[in-house]
């Protein structure tokens, strides 16, 4: 198991983040204007430093197991996140909402370690896209 320090880790991906970013929204969209890339990252990657300043115990974490094991243990909590909202769907009580919401929260601390693991900015910038392409549809402007 390669342990390394919090500090090295995001050091590391700073250097690389911008790099890899760009490339991969421009396979999505090859001709997308500079400017639009630039925005998109500025976006993404402030997003993403304020959320890794708030909670470095998710990086301490993600780095402590690595990327295989905290995405197995990522696909077991998302499953367990299901079999709790079925849960709920039959029979909603106190109970089953409160293991929902005890299951929701393990899949967004794994979420968060994959975020990590994969690249915050790559993620991110997903997150921005998809969020302003459902604004999008909510208002009519885009139908899919």
């Amino acid at each position: 198991m390669n342990h390394i320090t919090a500090e090295k880790w995001a050091a590391d991906q700073a250097k690389n983040e911008a790099e890899a970013f760009e490339k991969a929204l421009n396979r999505i969209k090859p001709n997308a204007p500079a400017d639009e890339l630039e925005q998109a990252f500025r976006q993404g990657y402030l997003q993403g430093r304020r959320d890794r300043d708030t909670d470095t115990r998710i990086l301490t974490i993600a780095l402590h197991y690595g990327y295989e094991a905290q995405r197995e243990q990522f696909e077991e909590e998302c499953a367990e996140a299901i079999l709790a909202a079925q849960k709920v769907k039959r029979k909603c009580t106190n109970r089953n909402f409160i293991n929902l919401a005890e299951e929701v929260a393990d899949v967004i601390i794994m979420a968060e370690q994959m975020r990590e693991l994969i690249s915050a900015s790559l993620v991110d910038g997903f997150i921005q896209k998809k969020l302003e392409r459902q604004i999008r549809r909510m208002n009519g402007e885009e139908t899919d």
